[in-house]
């Protein structure tokens, strides 16, 4: 793990090319029965008020940046890193990453269908 405050905290996660330019809410959909709607809420509305528009802008931050975001103290940065690991770990939680998942698949099956001549 990169320990360095100014290293960009992209280095931390394997976070799917896919949901890099979706909306950070998209990373909310990892939260579990533990993590307060309080603390969620107020981290989404921090993030978005300092900029923070979408996944990518987010992973291009480093804990530094992140550590000036108004509301965003140590408890809320560390809830936000957790959710990055769970999105990471286990990326089709995330509806859309579920969904083109599935129409990935499909294209590769629709292609080699294509290459057998079982379809047009």
């Amino acid at each position: 793990m990169i320990n360095n405050k100014n290293t960009p905290i992209k280095h931390l996660f394997s976070i799917p090319e896919v949901l890099l330019k979706k909306d950070i809410s998209c990373i909310f959909e990892a939260r579990n029965d533990t993590d307060t709607e309080a603390n969620l809420t107020r981290i989404w509305k921090a993030l978005n008020s300092a900029g923070y528009q979408n996944v990518e802008s987010l992973l291009n931050a480093t804990r530094t940046d992140l550590m000036k975001v108004r509301d965003i103290g140590q408890a809320r940065q560390t809830l936000l890193f957790d959710l990055l690991h769970r999105v990471s770990d286990k990326p089709e939680i995330v509806h859309y990453v579920s969904e083109e998942l599935k129409r990935i698949k499909l294209e590769g099956i629709k292609k080699k269908l294509r290459e057998m001549g079982m379809i047009n």
